[in-house]
């Protein structure tokens, strides 16, 4: 498998986890997602993850994991922070999930001032177990789209800021969001146009997550990571 494949290969499997352990929590998802990713780093070394502590990410990160994607030797890298919300049913009090605490949008409000100091990439990652379509492939069998999307913090938090009783559903969410596989899967063509600058493609995808003009420009050379 290429590393697309790998990647869209994890997250059927954590699908099948999240279906089998209905009530599992996002700490166990991305805990079983590190163990998987760690498991693609040995074919292709290109992530470096961590955990934030609780205190770390309601004080200082607003974020549950940060990643460095590495894909340019090991000159150059593309730093990500993540919150994880797990969003397995169609309509859930998903506003005050992400107005957390209390509606206060603490959580929020930190992970975007956090990432801007660091000059990190602030996303969400959703985990959605029943929140992908079936199909039938060409070879007569159910194909399941797998549910690991990310979405820029701010196009969140301008979907959340709604009138008060206003239903956030999961499709609204994913509706502005992509399959993280996405980061990491190109065609030939794509490689030629930009110079097989695999980095730059990540970045002009994150860019197209952002629900306004700005662009998103992380990409720093390592020794300027803390």
């Amino acid at each position: 498998m290429n590393m697309c494949e790998k990647h869209k290969e994890v997250e059927r499997q954590v699908v099948e986890f999240t279906e089998n352990v209905r009530h599992v929590g996002e700490e166990s998802i991305t805990d079983y997602l590190f163990w998987k990713w760690a498991d693609i780093n040995k074919c292709f070394q290109h992530l470096d993850f961590s955990h934030y502590t609780k205190h770390q990410e309601s004080k200082t990160s607003g974020a549950d994991f940060r990643m460095e994607i590495w894909l340019v030797g090991k000159t150059q890298s593309l730093p990500l922070l993540f919150q994880a919300k797990k969003i397995s049913k169609e309509y859930q009090n998903y506003i005050a999930a992400i107005n957390y605490p209390k509606k206060t949008k603490n959580q929020i409000d930190t992970l975007l001032g956090y990432a801007k100091t660091k000059r990190k990439v602030p996303l969400y990652m959703f985990y959605s177990d029943s929140g992908f379509k079936q199909h039938k492939s060409f070879r007569g069998g159910v194909h399941k789209v797998p549910g690991i999307y990310i979405a820029h913090a701010k196009t969140v938090k301008k979907i959340a800021n709604q009138k008060p009783g206003f239903k956030l559903s999961r499709t609204q969410l994913l509706s502005k969001s992509t399959s993280f596989h996405n980061l990491f899967c190109f065609t030939q063509e794509d490689l030629d146009q930009n110079n097989s600058d695999i980095i730059g493609l990540i970045i002009e995808r994150l860019s197209a997550l952002v629900d306004s003009s700005e662009e998103v420009s992380n990409c720093v050379v390592s020794s300027e990571l803390l």
